[in-house]
């Protein structure tokens, strides 16, 4: 297991003027993913309730601020709506969900996330996901 040391922008968070106190919101301990348990991706797709086709990122973590959710939705926002068959996959909980749900709206991309909620099998929605 590892913990990140990333805590309000990183080593370089003060260069931009950001505190590097913790953040205990923030702060988890995570482990890499076993994915070689789901090699049938459409068959895992269709429990999960997720699209067959089309592009599928992926962001899991606590809907808090220093996660910065916010600038996923953002910058799909700018993506052309001509641009193919792509959709964004939130696995995760936390207080701000529903300004981040009002902010896929404002953006017209609401109909392109799957709010998923927080999940005790996340490493499924990395093996559904389409790799970079």
């Amino acid at each position: 297991m590892w913990r990140s040391s990333v805590k309000h922008g990183g080593a370089n968070g003060a260069a931009f003027g950001r505190s590097q106190s913790a953040c205990d919101e923030c702060a988890q301990e995570s482990t890499a993913p076993d994915l070689a348990r789901w090699r049938d991706k459409a068959g895992l797709r269709r429990e999960l309730g997720l699209p067959q086709a089309g592009f599928l990122f992926l962001f899991i973590g606590r809907m808090v601020r220093c996660k910065g959710f916010r600038h996923v939705i953002e910058a799909a926002g700018r993506l052309p709506r001509t641009r193919g068959d792509w959709r964004i996959v939130a696995v995760g909980d936390g207080p701000d969900i529903a300004a981040l749900r009002k902010l896929a709206e404002a953006h017209q991309i609401a109909e392109r996330l799957h709010w998923v909620g927080k999940s005790s099998m996340p490493e499924k929605y990395y093996a559904a996901a389409t790799p970079c």
